[in-house]
């Protein structure tokens, strides 16, 4: 091929890769269904292969800045009334029930819950992740993520190869080879193209542990990947990253089974202490060892790394669907749900 012509391929590949990283869309393996869109939500497809822009939060969401920040019940004209409540200091977030901006008493405000508002200048909005893991069939060939930016080596082992094209964070390869070089496993994800593994989260087949019986529902968290997988029996169904326990608050091991699920609720915790948390609204949380939760992040696009204060972080839409696929299944009109004795919580193995 012609230098002409490499370059021309090159830049081909380069721009499918920028596209594919804008947008953080996964490549499914089994299928591109997304979840129904309600009022509030947006799900856009884009021309390509298995290609979405997908944010299936019910709610928009806004960090906290410069608190504590009073709440106010009327603000649409001086004296303004004493503050309802104070949202404190800490890891704030809050939900609005619009984004319409509201003008009164010569500032601008943004109604967090009905009868409540904050100024707009102590809100920040930001967009919530839209990675998303993949459908599957069972699992052929194990595959990866790579979690930063990385430009590969033409050798396991060997330096950086700038010729190469960039492997933008999120992209999803098959392993093709593996091979152990000072300790770590260097990835092959294609011609002379060799990942190291601390720069990717690998996707593989797990043992089923002898309590979970063959047919059984069971989610596994493995905790050095950082990466969850669902099975019915031995047959994986789906695939994605996590964001567990930094190292102060660790994620529980062990074998358990969801005792509750909570359609949305608040999360707070570490009250008057450096770490207070305050997180409205959190969707789709399945609770599997007493407060321990995998649920929705809105609030980071960190996955394949440690974040949570000990709960199992997912992306909007792997909660929404570890939340519709796992048991006990979700009521209509209920916002919690417990298992029963003919229909127990879906198993979750957590290990190291």
């Amino acid at each position: 091929m012609s230098n002409r012509g490499a370059l021309e391929r090159r830049y081909l590949v380069s721009v499918f890769l920028l596209f594919a990283v804008i947008f953080q869309a996964c490549a499914s393996l089994a299928g591109d269904v997304a979840p129904p869109v309600q009022a509030g939500q947006v799900c856009v497809r884009v021309p390509g292969p298995f290609l979405s822009l997908c944010n299936v939060l019910p709610k928009v969401y806004a960090q906290v800045v410069d608190a504590p920040v009073p709440v106010y019940g009327r603000v649409r004209e001086l004296p303004l009334p004493a503050p309802k409540r104070w949202l404190k200091e800490g890891f704030v977030w809050v939900s609005l029930e619009s984004t319409s901006v509201v003008e009164g008493a010569g500032r601008q405000w943004l109604m967090i819950n009905p009868g409540e508002f904050v100024e707009r200048r102590h809100l920040r909005l930001d967009a919530p992740s839209v990675f998303r893991g993949v459908e599957l069939d069972g699992l052929d060939t194990p595959f990866l993520w790579v979690l930063l930016n990385t430009t590969p080596s033409r050798t396991p082992g060997g330096p950086m190869d700038y010729k190469a094209v960039d492997l933008p964070r999120y992209s999803l390869f098959e392993i093709l080879d593996v091979k152990r070089v000072n300790g770590w496993n260097w990835y092959k994800v294609g011609e002379k193209m060799w990942i190291e593994q601390r720069r990717a989260a690998v996707i593989f087949q797990e043992e089923r542990p002898e309590k979970i019986g063959e047919h059984e529902k069971w989610i596994c968290v493995d905790l050095y990947e950082q990466t969850l997988t669902a099975y019915e029996g031995d047959k994986m169904v789906y695939a994605t990253l996590i964001s567990s326990g930094v190292k102060q608050f660790p994620t529980v091991e062990g074998l358990f089974r969801i005792w509750q699920k909570v359609e949305m609720a608040k999360m707070s915790g570490s009250d008057g202490k450096s770490d207070y948390y305050y997180l409205e609204d959190i969707p789709w949380q399945m609770y599997f060892y007493q407060g321990y939760a995998i649920h929705t992040s809105y609030w980071h696009d960190w996955f394949g790394f440690p974040q949570s204060h000990g709960c199992v972080n997912v992306a909007p839409y792997d909660a929404w669907w570890l939340f519709n696929w796992s048991d006990p299944q979700p009521v209509p009109g209920r916002n919690r749900v417990f298992p029963s004795k003919g229909r127990p919580g879906t198993w979750v193995y957590v290990h190291p």
